[in-house]
């Protein structure tokens, strides 16, 4: 059973449905099974719910993927967006992602386009033990992480790790 796993769905700005980020996945992986997460509001929503096609099981969030269970800091604009307990706005709903892929079966495909919070999932994914359960990663890289993380990262990963632009 193949899995994709979708941090970071909402559309870009200005858009609506699964253009951006959910449909390119689909079309490429045609996983069995996709679960996508982001806190954005807006109508994107329920227009990715229905537009969502070709997977036996699909699964849709409005939660920031993190490393807790709970609330976190967000901020959606772009190229200034952040996930941190720091951020000073938004506190939206969040999961702990790496307890959650620890829990899954086989591996999975993940992409990350999390406002500057890969660094942190992906060195606790590491750090936590769940590294084995990534098959592939793509990853859009925002500036600003601590210095070395991402080399850390990249290091440690077994798996294919790509970069990410929508």
């Amino acid at each position: 059973m193949s899995v994709v796993v979708d941090l970071g769905c909402a559309p870009q700005h200005g858009h609506d449905g699964i253009e951006d980020s959910i449909g390119p996945l689909i079309e490429r992986f045609d996983p069995d099974a996709f679960y996508g997460f982001d806190p954005a509001e807006g109508d994107w929503f329920d227009a990715a719910e229905r537009e969502i096609e070709g997977v036996l099981y699909a699964e849709l969030h409005r939660k920031a993927a993190w490393l807790y269970d709970g609330r976190v800091g967000f901020r959606h604009k772009g190229i200034r967006g952040r996930v941190a307990p720091r951020v000073r706005e938004t506190p939206v709903a969040c999961f702990d992602f790496p307890a959650w892929l620890g829990k899954q079966p086989e591996p999975v495909i993940v992409k990350l386009d999390v406002e500057g919070a890969e660094y942190a999932l992906l060195a606790h994914v590491i750090t936590r033990g769940c590294a084995s359960k990534l098959e592939r990663v793509l990853v859009e890289w925002h500036r600003g992480g601590p210095v070395g993380t991402r080399a850390w990262i990249l290091e440690r990963l077994e798996c294919p790790v790509e970069d990410w632009h929508a």
